[in-house]
């Protein structure tokens, strides 16, 4: 157990303004509150309890992992997935949920150890994030889509599966990608990625809404958290992108109010909503659905294992290639033979 009493650095260790760290240490607009570079894991773990602009990034996510991890056990314990298979998807979901929160702070703790270790810790949390929206995509199928419908992406599931693979595996590689190439637009490509990756995923839900005809696919009960949840994720994505407000007054926001935080927060709450709006359907539409496709552990539980086993791939082959990389690899392209 780490005493942190006995770590005795001064608070100025983590709070510099941005003209004493090197340039890829910085955030646009965000002028002080920045931990000294290649801290060790001991001092990264200190700083989440000192004023520096990581520390809500960090304490708004093991808030929300805390509360989500609770909410998915009291739903468990009440639909036991390994009795029940139909509960499998929902179960997929909540695993990529908590994997994502738990990265997230990860990557938020211990990206000042090195430059090396600043671009693995946000390659592994894009990742997280790329697995969890193949997993709400999954449950989305399961729970969500329309009865009998007309598009070939959602009549059979290995077809709409294989999409969500593909997109997925896409989203981690431009979002790796995006921390050596096309730099000016970063946070526009990684946000743009990830919402046209969520659109996808939540295909069966929009279609059913579209096209909807019969009492079960206007079974309308989950619609107001769906459509909540889409709400959060739109402010949130629009925040990160537009890096507002911080843009607006740079300084003022350092330590509370930046966009991530906006990011982190308003993500949270959609994440909830929209394990409410599955678990709705999921207890509402059960018997109105077809049963091919069935949920089973294998086209929900192992196939988002491979998906997180594809995207741990992209990862380590971007990690590796940073091997080779100085003190200032982060001008260097990655993972691109010239």
């Amino acid at each position: 157990m780490i005493d942190l009493n006995t770590i005795n650095l001064p608070d100025g260790k983590f709070n510099l303004p941005d003209f004493k760290v090197p340039l890829e240490f910085r955030e646009p607009y965000i002028l002080s509150g920045y931990r000294q570079p290649r801290i060790s894991a001991r001092e990264c773990l200190q700083s989440i309890f000192k004023r520096c602009n990581e520390t809500i990034n960090v304490w708004s996510h093991i808030v929300a992992c805390a509360f989500f991890v609770i909410r998915s056990l009291l739903v468990f314990s009440e639909h036991n997935p390994f009795e029940d298979p139909f509960v499998y998807p929902l179960l997929s979901f909540a695993i990529g949920s908590s994997v994502m929160y738990a990265m997230s702070v990860g990557a938020h703790m211990f990206n000042s150890m090195s430059n090396k270790t600043r671009h693995v810790c946000f390659f592994f949390d894009y990742a997280a994030i790329s697995v969890y929206a193949f997993s709400a995509g999954q449950a989305f199928y399961f729970y969500s889509r329309p009865l009998n419908s007309d598009w070939i992406i959602l009549r059979y599931h290995f077809i709409f599966a294989l999409v969500c693979v593909a997109v997925s595996c896409f989203s981690i590689y431009s979002c790796c990608a995006s921390r050596h190439r096309w730099i000016a637009y970063k946070y526009l490509l990684r946000t743009g990625t990830f919402m046209a990756s969520f659109f996808v995923n939540t295909l069966p839900y929009w279609i059913r809404i579209w096209d909807c005809h019969s009492e079960v696919d206007c079974y309308y009960v989950s619609f107001p958290y769906f459509r909540r949840q889409y709400m959060f994720f739109a402010m949130a994505a629009i925040a990160n992108g537009s890096r507002l407000p911080e843009r607006l007054i740079p300084g003022v926001f350092d330590f509370c109010g930046q966009s991530h935080h906006f990011l982190h927060i308003l993500s949270a709450i959609g994440n909830l909503d929209q394990m409410t709006a599955l678990y709705q359907d999921m207890l509402g539409r059960r018997n109105a659905l077809p049963s091919d496709p069935f949920p089973t552990f294998i086209n929900s539980v192992f196939l988002t294992v491979i998906v997180l086993v594809a995207n741990v791939a992209v990862v380590l082959w971007f990690s590796m290639s940073l091997k080779s990389c100085d003190s200032i690899c982060e001008d260097k392209p990655v993972g691109k033979q010239e």
